[in-house]
């Protein structure tokens, strides 16, 4: 059973006026129904992997603007073992285990959303990428990639 229920939030400098924000409550939810529901508020479009399938609890007492929104679904869909990659105007929802593999933007140097798979190159100048591997594999997620390639000395996360 899903619950939305729908308010013109108060005004205040974290949000612009009028946008409307969103009370959620899903309980025991298909995760099918609760991406096409995302899938209209955020008019992104959704390409779900079939093995996208399950059942989800989300209770939210809070309103939430449209941003927040998608920041709590891809939450709830990492909690399922399924992520968010986007590619262009395009949301792919996969499974975790398959969105390293998956196409994804290049950052250099900019901060992404913390719940965003990118591609990350940095280059460094005072040390070898391949001594610097060993170092920061613990600390990458289990479904994360890390390498060094030795011609530019840069790491690839």
């Amino acid at each position: 059973m899903a619950t939305l229920i729908l308010t013109a939030g108060p005004i205040s400098l974290a949000q612009p006026p009028n946008e409307p924000t969103y009370t959620v409550q899903f309980n025991d939810s298909d995760l099918l129904e609760v991406i096409k529901f995302v899938a209209e508020v955020t008019g992104k479009t959704m390409v779900i992997d079939p093995r996208v399938k399950g059942r989800i609890k989300i209770m939210s007492n809070d309103a939430l603007t449209e941003k927040e929104l998608f920041a709590l679904f891809r939450s709830v869909l990492e909690i399922s073992d399924f992520t968010v990659v986007e590619v262009g105007d395009i949301v792919r929802i996969v499974p975790l285990k398959d969105a390293r593999t998956s196409p994804t933007s290049v950052n250099k140097a900019t901060k992404g959303d913390d719940s965003e798979f990118v591609t990350q190159v940095i280059q460094l100048k005072n040390i070898a990428a391949a001594k610097v591997i060993p170092v920061l594999r613990p600390l990458v997620p289990q479904n994360s990639h890390l390498a060094a390639y030795d011609p530019s000395n840069a790491i690839v996360i």
